[in-house]
């Protein structure tokens, strides 16, 4: 007997996208300064952005959330 395989759905997908992208900006933000001068701003810029992204996605999500209850 097979067991159906189950997708998650788009919500959980969702929140975990914003969870790790958040996480990992953050740690890319932390980490930029133990790198070079030189190219600190550049990992910075991507961790913001990367934070952001993870932020917005989370925001989308507890509004879809919120509307279940």
């Amino acid at each position: 007997m097979r067991t159906k395989m189950v997708m998650p759905s788009p919500d959980t997908r969702r929140l975990w996208l914003g969870l790790v992208l958040g996480g990992l900006g953050s740690l890319n933000g932390v980490l930029a300064f133990s790198i070079g001068r030189n190219v600190m701003p550049i990992f910075l810029a991507v961790s913001v952005l990367m934070t952001l992204v993870g932020l917005i996605q989370f925001s989308l999500w507890s509004k879809t959330r919120r509307s279940w209850l």
